[in-house]
């Protein structure tokens, strides 16, 4: 299978659409995110959250979801797309995850664990070092993790079990970057389940 490889830049906006019953077929078994995630895309997709209903594992129960609990990570893909789709409507599937996904630190940074962590952290390159910690904490799963720092400015990111669309990991990265006052450009090379992003800010 060849290597796609990409540049990516801030201001450049992505291309493509999702493939949502892919990645419902592809995700592997063990992939869950914490409920304080789910509660803002069902709060972006407001009335149209019963559009889509029908396709999630674990639908929302009366009280909705709950911040700390597990829930599939395919059913995140479902509701995260809708909301791209709903919140976006002009841009690409891709673009529209991207700028969904750029809010996801501030969501992280509302809860006790998140801003103990974001104490701790002080600029762009300890945070996307730390990244794989977070995902332990809320969105666990057989990533595959590595981390490889390339410069003072400069980190490599790789992930051996990518469950989604790298879109999403672009725009958390730059959100993140973004809170530390740093604009993020990236190299994606994705190989069948492989993702490997080359930051530099």
């Amino acid at each position: 299978m060849a290597a796609m490889e990409l540049e990516i830049e801030p201001d450049r906006p992505l291309s493509g659409s999702v493939d949502v019953g892919r990645l419902q077929r592809e995700m592997a078994e063990g992939f869950t995110l914490k409920g304080m995630f789910f509660r803002r895309v069902v709060k972006a997709l407001g009335p149209r959250l019963d559009e889509v209903l029908g396709e999630l594992q674990m639908p929302p129960g009366r009280a909705g979801y709950l911040p700390f609990k597990d829930y599939p990570q395919s059913d995140y893909s479902v509701l995260s797309v809708a909301a791209a789709r709903h919140r976006f409507p002009r841009l690409s599937d891709r673009e529209g995850l991207r700028r969904l996904a750029r809010a996801d630190l501030a969501v992280f940074g509302e809860s006790t664990i998140g801003r103990v962590m974001l104490s701790m952290v002080g600029d762009t390159h300890r945070a996307l070092t730390d990244l794989p910690k977070v995902y332990a904490k809320v969105a666990p799963g057989p990533w595959g993790f590595e981390t490889e720092t390339l410069g003072e400015r400069a980190l490599r990111l790789a992930m051996a079990n990518h469950p989604g669309e790298w879109c999403y990991q672009i725009g958390q990265c730059e959100g993140i970057a973004a809170h530390y006052g740093d604009r993020l450009s990236a190299t994606v090379t994705e190989k069948g389940r492989s993702v490997t992003f080359e930051f530099h800010w």
